[in-house]
């Protein structure tokens, strides 16, 4: 998704690129798991659903929610659809409001949905909880507790991220971050120096990684600062056997630092774009990262 509202998508091993638009500043765009195509959130509020790519032209269907700042999330089975005012979309075929849970989320914070049958919520005053999602789309609240997370209705998350034994989440925010521990219900609050731009998660949660200009590394050992150099750091993420660090900058550099030999610097840096890295992910095999940039 561009930022100028134009919706591009792209086929890997393809020479087909397929762009669509412009609308009206698409904020967020997520991917259906059962491979049935797209959700996007525009700036005018209008959740769009975009049809798998060999069904092109891509818009199937569209549909007011209202709200534009905050990302959709997606059940398990990939059939339903929450976002911030906890509407719901069942069957996305049907793409038609389904059930709302007002009093939920209308000025939350949607943290996390795990392996996306459980959703973790953060309220507008900190407190924290976490609802149970079934094959039907009905949610069932579990527990609740609170946080130390200062001027909850003030902050917006940045980032969230979660371990993959699903026990632990991570959310950034613009004045530090709070990890969560789902399953002991217990939460902490780390400030930052500058407001944090990523944040990453080692599988087994024993390290955090946060860019806020430089990139700071916490874990029980202490905390490791890897300095900016000659350009801002932009986006952190571990390598999925946490042996590595990939920084991207706003230079377009991706770097990888080896997490027991930090000192010595990069292992190996790579000039992926002429301008600043906006996206940067790594496949699950941790053989192949893909970026993108402003370029």
């Amino acid at each position: 998704a561009l930022q100028e509202g134009h919706f591009k998508r792209v086929a890997i091993g393809d020479d087909a690129t397929y762009q669509f638009g412009p609308i009206a500043g698409i904020t967020h765009l997520v991917s259906l798991p059962s491979g049935e195509g797209s959700l996007s959130l525009g700036a005018d509020g209008v959740l769009r659903r975009w049809l798998p790519l060999r069904h092109l032209p891509g818009l199937d269907d569209s549909l007011s929610t209202g709200v534009a700042d905050a990302p959709p999330a997606l059940s398990h089975n990939g059939r339903f659809a929450f976002f911030r005012n906890f509407f719901e979309v069942p069957e996305l075929h049907d793409f038609q409001f389904h059930r709302s849970y007002p009093g939920l989320l209308q000025q939350s914070h949607l943290v996390a949905l795990n392996d996306g049958r459980f959703l973790t919520v953060i309220d507008e005053t900190g407190e924290i909880s976490c609802w149970q999602i079934d094959d039907r789309g009905e949610v069932t609240w579990l527990w609740n507790h609170g946080s130390d997370l200062p001027g909850a209705s003030d902050q917006r998350v940045i980032q969230s991220v979660v371990s993959s034994d699903e026990h632990r989440a991570v959310v950034l925010f613009p004045t530090g971050f709070l990890g969560i521990d789902l399953v002991g219900r217990e939460s902490r609050f780390t400030p930052l120096d500058r407001i944090g731009s990523s944040i990453s998660l080692t599988a087994d949660a024993s390290q955090i990684a946060v860019t806020a200009i430089d990139t700071t590394i916490f874990s029980e050992d202490g905390v490791v600062v890897i300095p900016r150099g000659n350009s801002d750091h932009r986006i952190c993420r571990f390598t999925p056997d946490g042996k590595f660090l990939l920084i991207a900058n706003a230079g377009g550099a991706v770097s990888s630092y080896l997490l027991n030999g930090l000192s010595k610097g990069p292992v190996w840096s790579w000039k992926a774009h002429s301008t600043g890295v906006t996206a940067l992910t790594i496949s699950r095999d941790g053989r192949a990262i893909l970026t993108g940039g402003v370029s």
